[in-house]
């Protein structure tokens, strides 16, 4: 330096560091997924435990997510993604990052598409995402996947980026509950309109009915719990179950996961009652030709009502497969403040199931079928009933009854591959109907 002239001050460096469930100074303290519609051993941790061998697999494929808690809110400025073991298709193709304090109010960090590359366990390049705040609760959605024909969201490692060398932080102002994750009830975000999708390809009020139902059953702590897990592929089996008293649950491991079958031409055979009711039932069945019968609120043996029945189920189903049979029952004997839910995906082809749901209070459906020449018939019996239907691709055949006193509401929706699928919907009742029907073609030659 010349006589009278100063050193420049040095750049700031930069450290640097991850976030995850086993790095200090900052630790990610709890975890909450938008849906627990994960195999018992694929849940959302998995996803922030720095191990590429394990992943979070969430079944609902669009719109399914992850909330991190941090120790320390800090000021994450990029991320990683690293693809996980099988099925390229299952990856994400877009993504949604959130930041907040208090888990109820999100400001939209940055949103914008992937390109994961096709190999597993890759990790993508940085993806920088220009913050400056400081958050305590980081939430990050995927709007999309690679291939809508997969049954489910995919992800080995999220992991999230600070500065150890920006003094930044800020702290939990909450009120010590779950947070609410953007677009969810209670939620306050700018772009979180009302009918923005919290879980697969049902709106937030959808989701908030399919919470609520569910809420019903899972929160009672007395009663009957089977858990299932047969994760490897297994054919032939017959599984039979019968549970009777009161509060019947069938779930996976925990008892916050679904209940899992892989296989082939298995036999599924689970009927629940008889006496207050409040049955649950979650499943979800990988493979080809099998044959599901769930029976809810009839007398276990006989299949008939028995005058004891008080209602109030919940049936969350999953089939990822084709030429698989499914029968699906559920009913009550009386109690007006019972109701019953059931909530079906279905990704394959020359699926058959019959649904029938009967007797008082609300009964509520929500179904999505994707593939080819599956055929679904569903019997709704008694008053209030409601009806949603999203069916994606060639070929389908519906029939849907909806019938006796009482208001009765359905929506339709169809998207066309390119074949013509049928739908017939009967309504019929001394008060007002309802019925709301959209189309839309998704090949440019034509439908």
């Amino acid at each position: 330096l010349a006589a009278g002239q100063t050193a420049q001050p040095a750049a700031p460096t930069t450290n640097w560091q991850p976030i995850r469930t086993t790095t200090s100074p900052v630790l990610i303290s709890n975890i909450y997924p938008t849906s627990y519609n994960s195999p018992s051993n694929e849940t959302a941790v998995n996803a922030f435990d720095g191990n590429v061998g394990t992943k979070y697999l969430n079944f609902d494929k669009q719109n399914a997510g992850v909330t991190v808690k941090l120790t320390q809110g800090r000021v994450v400025q990029k991320f990683t993604l690293t693809t996980a073991n099988d099925s390229p298709e299952r990856d994400p193709a877009s993504y949604k990052l959130y930041g907040s304090n208090d888990g109820v109010n999100w400001t939209l960090i940055k949103e914008g598409p992937l390109s994961l590359s096709d190999g597993r366990y890759a990790v993508s390049g940085e993806i920088a995402v220009a913050n400056t705040n400081a958050y305590v609760y980081y939430f990050m959605l995927f709007p999309s996947v690679k291939n809508n024909s997969g049954n489910s969201v995919q992800i080995s490692e999220v992991t999230y980026y600070y500065d150890l060398n920006d003094g930044v932080t800020s702290t939990d102002t909450g009120t010590g509950g779950t947070p609410s994750n953007p677009g969810q009830a209670g939620s306050v975000c700018a772009d979180c309109a009302p009918s923005w999708p919290s879980t697969s390809d049902i709106t937030v009020g959808q989701t908030a009915q399919k919470n609520s139902a569910k809420s019903r059953v899972s929160n009672v702590a007395l009663g009957n719990t089977i858990y299932i897990d047969q994760k490897i592929g297994s054919s032939s089996n017959a599984v039979t179950i019968e549970q009777t008293g009161n509060y019947n649950k069938i779930s996976g491991l925990g008892g916050t996961d679904y209940a899992i079958i892989n296989g082939d031409n298995n036999t599924i055979n689970i009927k629940q009652g008889d006496t207050l009711g409040k049955n649950l039932i979650e499943f979800s069945v990988t493979g080809n030709t099998n044959n599901i019968t769930l029976w809810q609120a009839r007398n276990p043996s006989t299949g008939l009502q028995d005058g004891n029945e008080s209602g109030g189920h919940y049936i969350g189903l999953n089939i990822n497969g084709s030429t698989n049979t499914l029968s699906l029952k559920q009913a009550n004997d009386g109690g007006t403040t019972s109701g019953h839910f059931a909530y079906v995906d279905v990704t394959g082809n020359g699926n058959n199931g019959t649904l029938t749901q009967s007797n008082n209070s609300e009964k509520t459906f929500f179904g999505i079928v994707n593939g080819s020449n599956n055929m679904f018939n569903v019997t709704q019996q008694g008053s209030v009933s409601y009806f949603d239907l999203g069916l994606t691709g060639n070929g389908h055949s519906v029939t849907a009854n909806q019938k006796d006193a009482g208001s009765h509401k359905a929506t339709i929706n169809l998207t066309n591959a390119g074949g013509a699928s049928n739908v017939n919907l009967v309504q019929q009742g001394a008060t007002a109907q309802n019925i709301n029907i959209t189309q839309q073609c998704a090949t440019l030659s034509g439908c």
